[in-house]
């Protein structure tokens, strides 16, 4: 029997327990591939914890349903580390969070990760927090929800089937053009803004992050993926390389330099309808904010903060754009 450990953030495979939890405890957290965007940071760490054998993890997708929108065990990694460490150690069979007992030590580790650790640190936050337990997931309630979930889609199934048979039978023939994005390396399509709108941009205080916002509103220029754990992200190259990695300061740094051209361009397009003294005005103030971003430190980080948050609000999106490329699934300042 083959067994191994996988990093589902970013692949990094090991035989050893001890080397993935070394790789786990790191300072620097690992680059996300672009797979490991369509799952939780829990999720990734309880499939990263667990190990695989014959080339298929212990734990099914459908057991870590239920941490699909959770930080809780990632926020309290070392800990869990920890706790399978001392399990490991002292060849432990019974759980110390509720004294069940297992025939294995593989199955009392699963345990602890999947369902008392997690429900001990929820516990913990809840009782430092006061959070009513309504706005909490319980592991009781999640697995009521999959049973209720799997038990709805039965019984839909035969009305979704009547429904898809009626359409299939009155339309036989749909094309769909799916577009990959724009490459990075190339200008965004702001065909789509209004003229109104692009005037707008170039005359807001927040020129850059507001243009950034407008652009990302059209699906074929979601070609960034960010993680701001790893301070890192993927961005679309072309269709034959499909998606490459890059530091999160240089693709913010690229970012200004698209949008101060971007907006140079949207002002000459504006200039028939505004004064000549204010075409001039807004082409210095559009080179000056990106010569001040590139001279000052403090304002990069700034700014590359602000660029950040507008990327990670359309994470899922720019996921969900990917798969289309892909072919498969993936498993201080207000603006600038």
């Amino acid at each position: 029997m083959s067994t191994k450990y996988i990093c589902k953030r970013c692949n990094y495979t090991t035989l050893m327990q001890k080397d993935m939890f070394k790789h786990m405890r790191k300072k620097n957290v690992c680059h996300k591939n672009l797979e490991a965007h369509c799952l939780s940071d829990d999720q990734l760490s309880v499939l990263s914890l667990m190990p695989y054998s014959n080339e298929k993890n212990i734990i099914n997708q459908e057991e870590i349903e239920y941490l699909k929108d959770s930080t809780i065990i990632t926020d309290n990694i070392n800990e869990l580390l920890k706790d399978i460490e001392n399990i490991q150690k002292d060849k432990l069979k019974k759980c110390k969070y509720c004294n069940e007992s297992f025939d294995k030590i593989l199955d009392l580790k699963k345990h602890v990760v999947l369902n008392c650790f997690y429900k001990d640190i929820q516990k913990k936050n809840n009782d430092n927090s006061n959070i009513d337990n309504s706005t909490n997931i319980n592991m009781e309630d999640s697995n009521k929800y999959n049973n209720n979930y799997n038990h709805s889609t039965i019984n839909n199934t035969n009305s979704n089937n009547t429904i898809n048979n009626n359409i299939n039978n009155n339309i036989t023939n749909i094309i769909v053009e799916i577009k990959n994005p724009v490459p990075f390396d190339e200008d965004w399509d702001i065909s789509k803004i209004h003229s109104d709108t692009k005037m707008a941009v170039v005359f807001n205080n927040l020129m850059y992050t507001t243009l950034l916002e407008e652009i990302l509103k059209n699906d074929s220029n979601l070609n960034v993926i960010i993680d701001k754990k790893s301070k890192s992200g993927m961005v679309y190259k072309n269709d034959i390389d499909k998606y490459i990695k890059m530091k999160l300061n240089d693709i913010n740094d690229r970012t200004m330099e698209k949008l101060k051209n971007q907006l140079l361009s949207i002002n000459e397009e504006i200039k028939p309808k505004i004064f000549d003294d204010t075409h001039v005005f807004n082409r210095r103030m559009i080179n000056k904010k990106y010569i001040d971003y590139c001279k000052h430190e403090d304002l990069q980080h700034q700014v590359s903060i602000c660029l950040s948050n507008v990327y990670d609000k359309k994470t899922k999106e720019a996921v969900e754009k990917s798969k289309s490329v892909t072919g498969k699934p993936l498993e201080k300042l207000g603006g600038y």
